[in-house]
Protein backbone atom coordinates (compact mmCIF):
# COMPACT_ATOMS: atom_id res chain seq x y z
CA UNK A 1 0.00 0.00 0.00
CA UNK A 2 1.20 3.29 -1.29
CA UNK A 3 1.54 6.19 1.63
CA UNK A 4 0.54 9.63 0.16
CA UNK A 5 1.10 12.80 1.90
CA UNK A 6 -1.16 15.77 1.19
CA UNK A 7 -3.53 17.60 2.66
CA UNK A 8 -7.21 19.30 2.08
CA UNK A 9 -5.58 22.70 0.84
CA UNK A 10 -3.77 20.55 -1.65
CA UNK A 11 -6.89 19.07 -2.73
CA UNK A 12 -8.48 22.08 -3.03
CA UNK A 13 -5.86 24.26 -4.48
CA UNK A 14 -5.71 21.86 -6.92
CA UNK A 15 -9.48 21.64 -8.04
CA UNK A 16 -9.82 25.01 -8.20
CA UNK A 17 -6.63 25.42 -10.28
CA UNK A 18 -8.01 22.65 -12.33
CA UNK A 19 -11.14 20.89 -13.81
CA UNK A 20 -10.31 17.76 -12.94
CA UNK A 21 -11.01 15.38 -9.75
CA UNK A 22 -8.18 14.75 -7.45
CA UNK A 23 -9.55 11.14 -5.62
CA UNK A 24 -10.94 8.10 -7.78
CA UNK A 25 -12.26 5.62 -5.06
CA UNK A 26 -10.26 7.27 -2.04
CA UNK A 27 -7.15 7.19 -4.08
CA UNK A 28 -5.43 10.20 -5.50
CA UNK A 29 -5.70 10.14 -9.75
CA UNK A 30 -2.59 10.11 -11.37
CA UNK A 31 -2.55 13.94 -13.10
CA UNK A 32 -3.06 14.91 -8.91
CA UNK A 33 0.03 13.02 -7.87
CA UNK A 34 1.87 14.43 -10.91
CA UNK A 35 1.05 17.83 -9.61
CA UNK A 36 2.29 16.98 -6.25
CA UNK A 37 5.35 15.91 -7.71
CA UNK A 38 5.71 19.13 -9.53
CA UNK A 39 5.00 21.35 -6.68
CA UNK A 40 7.81 19.74 -4.71
CA UNK A 41 10.46 20.06 -7.68
CA UNK A 42 9.44 23.55 -7.70
CA UNK A 43 10.00 24.06 -3.69
CA UNK A 44 13.45 22.19 -4.08
CA UNK A 45 13.96 24.54 -7.29
CA UNK A 46 13.19 27.57 -5.41
CA UNK A 47 15.42 26.93 -2.41
CA UNK A 48 18.55 26.23 -4.31
CA UNK A 49 17.88 29.42 -6.12
CA UNK A 50 17.84 28.36 -9.68
CA UNK A 51 14.61 29.57 -11.53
Amino acid sequence: MVDFSFDFKDIKKYEQKNSKNTLRVCNPTRSFIKYLDDKKQLRITKFLGTT
